[in-house]
């Protein structure tokens, strides 16, 4: 489980920081695009602002559209590894069934469905733990039934219930 909840945090974070990331650029290209501007603007005079406008502009694009491919790839990368958690999720489900019903086995009598020795001897030693925790007297009855085949064979398996 804690592998899972590793994943998760990294999921996490690395969804804060694409946030984060895309508006700190989103910010950065406008106030670029805001300082051509106004160069260009207040420098009418001067060739090299009115020249370079359009060049910076589209490298201002290109940035966008690099930043954009990014984003998309960790995003891409983000989806498959919730897609792999789910996986994972789905089979730690799987096998805590399986856990279940392998433990419910290995409890129960598989003629009668009682439960077996092993289940009384785990469940015993834990009502001794709670009598003694609480100071209650416990008292336990174990009974041996000789030949119960018999009584099975004799009187069904309803009888041995």
């Amino acid at each position: 489980m804690s592998q899972i909840q590793i994943e998760l945090r990294r999921l996490e974070r690395r969804d804060r920081w694409l946030w984060a990331a895309a508006v700190a650029v989103m910010l950065l290209l406008t106030v670029a695009v805001a300082l051509f501007s106004l160069s260009a603007l207040s420098a009418k005079e001067n060739p090299f602002f009115r020249d370079h406008l359009g060049g910076a502009l589209r490298g201002l694009l290109g940035l966008v559209l690099l930043f954009t491919i990014h984003i998309i790839y960790q995003q891409f990368l983000v989806r498959r590894l919730r897609r792999q958690l789910a996986g994972q999720l789905d089979t730690m489900a799987r096998q805590e069934a399986r856990v279940n019903e392998l433990r419910h086995l290995a409890l129960t009598d598989p003629v009668t469905g009682v439960y077996n020795r092993r289940f009384v001897e785990e469940y015993l030693e834990t009502e001794i733990a709670r009598a003694q925790r609480q100071g209650y007297q416990l008292t336990a009855m174990m009974v041996d039934l000789t030949n119960f085949r018999d009584i099975i064979t004799n009187y069904g398996h309803p009888a041995g219930i």
